[in-house]
């Protein structure tokens, strides 16, 4: 049995062997008034195989909780009432003395001129509410301080543009709210930056060979820095040049904490002569790889030649450690999906899928009647790239969802065989349209949307997690990727006729993973007058 799974935001996914799915023993408990406004605080499986739910009412002077406990069937056994005080201090919280064993990071803040790389450490300031026990349902928030900060340049003083920041440690530092984190902004430790190096200008070519080539968005040279959280050292800086002038394609974190970069040889010619040309590798359709590890250094550097007119999207690296580059060929009457493969730094194939390959080989589960087809993005690239599969009988699977604003409607998913041959697309709607719900602390809007697949030689299942106005739920159908046949889906926390309410997962504790394959979702309705659990079975 292969298991693959793609977690596309922050909430990981029960994997387990599938070959049916049901949800069952649904329960809801009424939520009192004063609770209501609260939130799920802690969610568990206890040590005699219960589950222990605990609410509680917003933060004040006294806190309110009630402790709910079912058994293996979901029926609910005992239901606590807990009250505790907070400490009496004049601000209604204590707050840490001193921050020596804070844990510090690092942060990059882009200067207004040339978006210059600038380099911010600092602590949070954490406040909390002690209670007389349990301490899991202590209280606490977070402040930013911010204690130093520097401007960074390349050893030969020319500027660096910052394009992406990985996190070398991963365990966030984040705002919490009485059990709810919201998804992580600062991350703690040390990070890496990778940057364009902006050129000089006006420098005698025989004095500084290339110093003043390029300009914003097309480099002839990156760098690498990693920095020191603690001390706000430079602990590496590493200069990647290039023999032609680059322009950024894309740029991602990968696994195993590294950073992807693809570039092409930039097309145009060269701004101004002054015998700069041979800095532009004019026509060129060669693409480089680097990869960036988290030390900051070059782990690898290679070259493949692209297709004409090739316009690249998104690139991914597989478990398997092969990498995926998808995009689109721009031609004015035969626009194309391109699909390239490398493995061992080689490439394996590139293929071209028309639109009208795309139109025909479809299949959708059979109740959905708002099903758009992929070839309506390619034009306009009206489509979010959210990840992709290495099947179990060797082929991939590319997931995109449609855009329409700030909508995310149809999900597409792009299935080609061994040798890059198209096999099916399949694409549903959404249960419900939805858009951004709120956005993080930098201002830019996201999405929430989990999506699993377990599979073996001859079915699959996949799971969506979808968000709507209020919450997010979950729905599961079965796919079989030998056959190209799409199965209808079940969703959980819907409406029935013998309860009109919605119920939606928690944002912090949305599931509990059981015994003989079953997890137990957990939530409450639209209302937030009631608890709700339930049970996904996957046989």
């Amino acid at each position: 049995m292969k298991k693959q799974f793609l977690s596309l935001l922050i909430m990981g996914v029960f994997v387990a062997d599938i070959s049916a799915q049901s949800f069952t023993n649904k329960i809801t408990v009424p939520i009192p008034k004063e609770l209501q406004k609260g939130t799920i605080v802690s969610a568990k499986k206890t040590d005699n195989n219960q589950f222990e739910i605990v609410l509680s009412s917003k933060p004040k002077k006294e806190m309110v909780f009630k402790q709910y406990i079912f058994d293996q069937d979901l029926n609910k056994v005992e239901e606590n009432d807990i009250t505790f005080e907070t400490f009496k201090t004049k601000n209604k919280h204590t707050e840490l003395e001193g921050t020596k064993d804070l844990p510090r990071f690092v942060q990059v803040n882009k200067t207004m001129l040339f978006q210059e790389l600038k380099i911010e450490k600092g602590y949070l300031q954490r406040t909390y509410n002690s209670f007389s026990d349990r301490p899991d349902l202590n209280y606490h928030s977070d402040k930013l301080v911010i204690e130093e900060k520097m401007t960074v340049k390349s050893d030969d003083e020319r500027k660096l543009v910052p394009i992406l920041t990985m996190y070398v440690d991963d365990e966030p530092i984040t705002p919490r709210s009485l059990g709810y984190n919201e998804p992580g902004y600062y991350a703690k430790g040390d990070l890496v930056v990778l940057c364009e190096v902006f050129p000089k200008l006006f420098v005698k070519e025989e004095k500084q060979p290339g110093m003043g080539v390029g300009c914003a968005g097309i480099s002839l040279a990156y760098c690498a820095v990693r920095f020191n959280a603690e001390n706000l050292n430079t602990i590496k800086k590493v200069l990647i040049p290039f023999d032609y002038v680059q322009k950024t394609e894309v740029k991602k974190e990968i696994q195993g904490k590294r950073i992807l970069l693809i570039t092409k040889d930039y097309p145009g010619k060269a701004p101004v002569s002054m015998g700069i040309d041979k800095y532009y590798n004019t026509g060129s359709k060669r693409r480089t790889v680097t990869i960036v590890n988290k030390e900051g250094t070059v782990e690898a550097q290679y070259n493949f030649d692209g297709l004409e007119d090739m316009e690249v999207w998104d690139v991914e690296e597989a478990e398997s450690g092969n990498i995926y580059i998808t995009g689109k060929i721009n031609q004015k009457k035969n626009t194309s999906f391109f699909v390239a493969k490398l493995v061992n730094k080689q490439l394996e194939y590139i293929t071209q899928t028309t639109t009208e390959e795309l139109k025909t080989n479809i299949s959708k589960p059979a109740s959905d009647k708002k099903f758009i087809t992929f070839d309506e993005n390619l034009k306009n690239h009206s489509c979010v790239y959210k990840g992709l599969f290495e099947l179990a009988n060797g082929h991939v699977l590319f997931v995109y969802q449609q855009k329409d604003g700030e909508k995310r409607t149809n999900l597409h998913y792009l299935q080609f065989d061994q040798t890059g041959k198209l096999f099916k697309e399949y694409t549903n709607a959404l249960a419900e349209d939805f858009t951004a719900q709120y956005t993080r602390p930098t201002g830019n809007a996201h999405i929430n949307m989990n999506i699993n697949i377990n599979q073996d030689n001859t079915f699959s299942i996949l799971i969506q997690e979808e968000v709507e106005g209020k919450g997010k739920y979950m729905r599961v159908a079965k796919v079989n990727f030998m056959t190209g046949e799409f199965g209808e889906f079940i969703s959980s926390g819907q409406p029935t006729d013998g309860d009109k309410n919605k119920y939606f997962l928690d944002k912090q504790y949305p599931m509990l993973i059981n015994s003989n394959n079953e997890v137990i979702l957990v939530g409450k309705s639209d209302k937030r007058d009631a608890l709700w659990l339930t049970k996904l079975k996957v046989d």
